[in-house]
């Protein structure tokens, strides 16, 4: 599965990208920010994207996820969110954001491996 992290913290994004390698996923791809983001889904397209609602560079998460769901050549990617915030407040504004779910951080090692492969509950609107 090719999988694109996206997560301003690069302790974070590191970490969570080493832990979809060491669950046999070999092409694993991070970014810091919404614009390299783009720029490398526009190079590779993922199979799946997670990313940080808190980004920092001026496109948080879910202004992210609504311009990927308005380019028609990222339509089949899959997105999940990844914030902090658990309250329901989050997870409705991931799901309306275009993600398919929201992981609350700590991210542990089972909830991403089973989110990746089976997704998270709550689909989008």
């Amino acid at each position: 599965m090719r999988i694109l992290v996206v997560d301003d913290n690069p302790d974070v994004a590191n970490s969570l990208a080493e832990l979809l390698r060491i669950d046999g996923n070999d092409e694993v791809r991070v970014e810091f920010n919404a614009a390299a983001a783009i720029a490398s889904m526009r190079e590779s397209l993922p199979d799946l994207v997670l990313c940080d609602l808190q980004l920092a560079d001026g496109m948080d998460g879910t202004a992210f996820a609504r311009y990927c769901r308005r380019d028609p050549q990222f339509s089949g990617i899959r997105m999940l969110a990844i914030s902090g915030h658990s309250g329901e407040d989050d997870r409705q504004a991931a799901l309306a954001a275009g993600f398919e779910g929201l992981l609350v951080k700590p991210v542990g090692y089972a909830m991403l491996t089973d989110a990746v492969r089976h997704g998270v509950s709550g689909q989008r609107p």
